[in-house]
Formats: structure tokens, C-alpha cells, sequence
């Protein structure tokens, strides 16, 4: 249940679509955007930042209704 990710990005998208917050929608569609993304690399040295993490497709982002 934990590794749901499908249903995690759903309940943070019907979040997003119900919050009158414009930051929490942001917060909330940032986050369906970041489990829909691919996993990436960790980096490889202690302390050091992922480069070139790729961006949330914006087809991923539904408008609010």
C-alpha cells in the first residue's frame, strides 16, 4: 500500500482540485508532478545535488475544474 504511487498522485491531484489555497494547490500539484516523474539517479558523493533532474511534464498537471 505504501509503494501506491498511482493513488497517491490521484488523492494529491483531487486535493489540488478541491483547496481554494492557490499555494497549497501549487504545493499539492508540484507534489502529483514529482511521484509521476521518473525516479532519478542519487548522487553519487556525499552532499552532493542531483543535477539535470528533470522537470514534471505539464501534461501530468490537470487544470482545476
Amino acid at each position: 500500500m505504501a509503494d501506491d504511487f498511482q493513488a497517491a498522485i490521484e488523492s494529491y491531484r483531487a486535493a489540488a482540485n478541491r483547496t481554494t489555497s492557490l499555494p497549497e494547490r501549487h504545493y499539492l500539484t508540484i507534489r502529483a508532478a514529482q511521484l509521476a516523474a521518473p525516479p532519478t539517479e542519487a548522487p553519487t558523493s556525499r552532499g552532493a545535488r542531483a543535477r539535470n533532474v528533470p522537470r514534471a511534464d505539464p501534461s501530468l498537471i490537470r487544470p482545476r475544474a
